[in-house]
């Protein structure tokens, strides 16, 4: 049985429809909407190993360190004709790592990309 992933996670029946913006299937690298225009910033704290290791890729902004970005995408992203591979993954900031797949957040922003309906 499928789950809805924008309205709470209802229960979807196969043969039924309910939910506009079901989706199977989500592909992390194929999607990429929570790294491009639809959040406007990631911030990161100073402690996260993220700043020592990748330093050329923050920037402070209004006193706040976020992640660099290349207009409206994220600077770590290299995109690709249908993928949106992070170049730093393995070394991603918090924030990033807390970003859940299929989660309420995930769904704004490709609901937001025009991705999801």
């Amino acid at each position: 049985m499928s789950r809805c992933r924008r309205y709470g996670g209802a229960r979807i029946e196969p043969d039924w429809p309910a939910c506009v913006a079901h989706t199977a299937d989500l592909d992390c690298l194929a999607c990429g909407a929570c790294c491009r225009e639809a959040y406007h910033a990631v911030e990161v704290g100073p402690r996260d190993p993220f700043v020592r290791a990748h330093p050329e890729r923050v920037v402070s902004q209004d006193g706040r360190l976020n992640v660099a970005r290349e207009g409206k995408i994220c600077g770590c992203l290299a995109p690709k004709p249908g993928a949106w591979p992070c170049v730093v993954y393995d070394d991603r900031p918090k924030t990033c790592r807390d970003f859940e797949r299929g989660q309420a957040n995930c769904v704004d922003a490709r609901v937001r990309l025009g991705i999801t309906p």
